[in-house]
């Protein structure tokens, strides 16, 4: 009998698994836009539109039959479809009957390929896992035999229409997996994270069944060297993330009690782990249960006195104090205000050491597009829970003729960190003080973005809590702050970049064209980010060719500053945008640098201006930090403006600008004025 789990997106995901393709190929193949295909793979779109069901049955060459059942909204997994679950032990079923997945080895082999579900997993890489440093002779064969044996396992009628796909590729092998355990748990966590302020209730409910999904530790049973690989541990640290954003929630929501539960699970698993304690203790003395919370904190302080010689650390101290002064806080604002980490972030490992390194505030500076947002940006995500107070997030503006003004600054922090509207001071002495009082004694990470100058950093300048600044300039963040100089990337990182876009079969097909598009581009992100996208975007063409046309273009225009190789990428990502995605592109030059969804629906006067985003989107020329929520980076919005200027008339500008107005989304008598700066043009808002 047929079943309907997973609504529409695991039924998507089986048919593009069947097809061997990946999410990027089926957006280029239909049309249909990269983020969209994904929203529909994770459930996000509660009634997918018929034109976009269509163009992907034609994508996928399924039969019309099943075409027209997803017309009328009949959307269905296959019988023979599986179910693997890694969040515990392995399991492995098909319609509810679980599969003998052989010897040991080959189940390892297996959970290996389910834990990296969707990418392709290389000999190496498998060899090390099963034999370790002692691999037999005939490793190479065994793993062919294993693969073998799963495929029987696994597909008893190969080629049948809905049969998942053991694939071999270049080096290695990929699994891909519709129904997944750990897709579905990553999927909830973060729908929950979305939510957890604007709608609190809902994000708990998301995080407790997030949290469901686990059925003890990854790959239970299974040998420690499969159970230690570091994607297994990445997991593992994603579920202790997650229960923690739950337990932060529940006690800000005064709802401590919800989390004890899956904090006690959680304790037995992680006894050393004074951060979670520190947690369960606040849990359970919300929940009524102040004794028993204290003994926690005895019986963690013994265990630790005993079994390493030393005293808690700082936050379980700073619970313990809280508890036993019944300060529970309860309704406690727990800010979190960090955008989304930077997807196939890459390299820059001796960065982000220094940065793990204390201090109390860190200058980060370096050349436009070197990376100084993302890098920031990924190690407060990356040290989030040495932060359970919260994460305070602001994109100064620095580079643009409308910065961020420090007063409104510290009224958007004081609002976060709980202080009423009418509390907040109106004069910015008075606020930078309340400001700095409540951060006192309390573990917050504040990221400033792109900040102009001293002047504008030293009022937001957090006292006791640990800041980082990112700038062009080696500006002062008062005493005792460092300063680091972020430098392009090294070879070795370009490339990791450009293969976790383009995958490294492709790459190693050219690996001199693949080491002159690196250079070519400076080794800046921004660039070489772009240049994969506009590969992504031709996957016949290759990195030769593409090096050819950037060539062209640096000729043509006759550049021969540094910012050559970045002004071409650009020129080659627009040149493939349709015209009305071009035309949005040079208008989001009229707007902040971060903006709104509605505003892509106001400058291009028509309800379609949200699907063209997406395509901006998908073409890596605008980022969505947050859901909801767009950015332009500053060298971009300087080539729209430049674009807007040579293409847009005056009247067009000045119509986009009063819909803007209309719309409550831009400001009065704006007009543009173009400026000169680092290379490129830079056109700003001006009043």
């Amino acid at each position: 009998m047929e079943r309907e789990e997973g609504g529409f997106g695991a039924v998507l995901r089986a048919h593009r698994s069947r097809a061997g393709l990946t999410q990027r190929e089926l957006a280029s193949r239909s049309g249909v836009s990269l983020r969209a295909i994904r929203y529909l793979e994770q459930n996000r779109v509660a009634r997918p539109r018929r034109d976009s069901l269509r163009r992907l049955a034609e994508a996928l060459e399924l039969p019309d039959a099943v075409a027209a059942a997803w017309a009328c909204g009949d959307f269905r997994l296959p019988p023979d479809q599986l179910s693997i679950g890694v969040l515990g032990p392995l399991t492995v079923t098909r319609d509810g009957v679980p599969l003998d997945l052989g010897p040991a080895k080959q189940r390892c082999l297996f959970a290996l390929l389910a834990l990296r579900a969707g990418e392709v997993v290389d000999r190496a890489e498998i060899i090390d896992v099963l034999w370790g440093d002692r691999p037999p002779a005939s490793c190479s064969n065994l793993v062919h035999t294993y693969v073998s044996g799963l495929r029987k396992v696994l597909e008893p009628e190969r080629g049948g229409p809905f049969a998942p796909a053991l694939h071999s590729s270049y080096g290695g092998y990929r699994l891909d997996a519709a129904d997944l355990d750990l897709a579905r748990f990553d999927d909830l966590a973060r729908r929950a994270r979305a939510s957890r302020f604007a709608e609190p209730q809902v994000a708990l409910a998301l995080f407790a069944q997030a949290l469901r999904e686990w059925r003890g530790p990854v790959l239970a049973g299974l040998p420690p060297n499969l159970r230690a690989h570091p994607v297994a541990l990445a997991v593992s640290s994603r579920r202790l993330a997650t229960a923690f954003d739950y337990a932060d929630t529940a006690l800000a929501a005064g709802e401590g009690a919800r989390a004890v539960g899956e904090l006690q699970e959680l304790a037995g698993e992680e006894p050393w782990h004074e951060g979670l304690s520190a947690r369960l203790m606040l849990a359970l003395a919300a929940s009524g249960q102040q004794a028993a919370a204290l003994a926690l904190f005895a019986e963690v302080r013994q265990r630790l006195a005993d079994e390493l010689g030393v005293e808690p650390g700082a936050e379980l101290r700073a619970a313990h104090l809280r508890v036993v002064r019944g300060e529970l806080g309860c309704g406690e604002v727990v800010p979190a205000q960090l955008p989304a980490d930077v997807d196939g972030f890459a390299g820059r490992a001796g960065y982000l050491a220094r940065l793990d390194e204390f201090a109390p505030a860190t200058v980060l500076h370096g050349r436009a597009g070197v990376g100084k947002s993302a890098l920031a940006v990924h190690w407060a995500h990356r040290v989030r829970v040495r932060f359970p107070d919260g994460q305070l997030y602001v994109n100064l503006r620095g580079y643009t003729r409308d910065p961020v003004r420090p007063l409104d600054v510290l009224t958007r922090f004081l609002r976060a960190l709980g202080v009423p509207p009418d509390g907040v001071p109106v004069e910015l002495e008075e606020a930078a003080h309340l400001y700095r009082t409540r951060l006192a004694n309390r573990a917050v990470l504040v990221v400033l973005d792109n900040a102009a100058d001293s002047e504008q950093v030293c009022p937001l300048l957090p006292g006791t809590a640990t800041c980082l600044v990112t700038s062009r300039d080696r500006l002062s963040a008062g005493p005792g702050a460092r300063r680091i100089r972020l430098d392009v990337l090294e070879q070795a990182e370009a490339h990791r970049l450009l293969a976790g876009m383009l995958g490294e079969e492709r790459l190693a097909a050219e690996p001199a064209a693949v080491r002159e598009l690196v250079t070519a581009c400076d080794q800046l992100p921004l660039a070489l980010r772009l240049a994969g996208a506009n590969l992504l975007a031709a996957p016949g063409s290759g990195v030769a060719a593409y090096n050819a046309a950037v060539r062209a273009h640096g000729r043509l225009r006759e550049l021969e500053d540094r910012h050559d190789a970045v002004r071409s990428a650009f020129d080659l990502s627009y040149a493939r945008l349709d015209p009305r995605a071009r035309r949005l592109f040079r208008l989001l030059s009229l707007v902040p640098a971060d903006f709104p969804g509605p505003a892509a629906v106001a400058l291009l006067g028509d309800a379609g201006g949200r699907r063209v985003l997406t395509r901006l989107v998908s073409a890596n020329l605008v980022a969505e930090p947050l859901t909801g929520r767009f950015r332009l980076h500053d060298l971009l919005r300087g080539y729209a403006a430049e674009r807007a200027v040579e293409e847009e008339g005056e009247a067009a500008l000045e119509a986009a600008l009063s819909r803007l107005r209309e719309d409550g989304l831009g400001e009065p008598e704006i007009k543009p004025e173009p400026v000169r700066d680092a290379g490129l043009v830079h056109w700003h808002q001006v009043r």
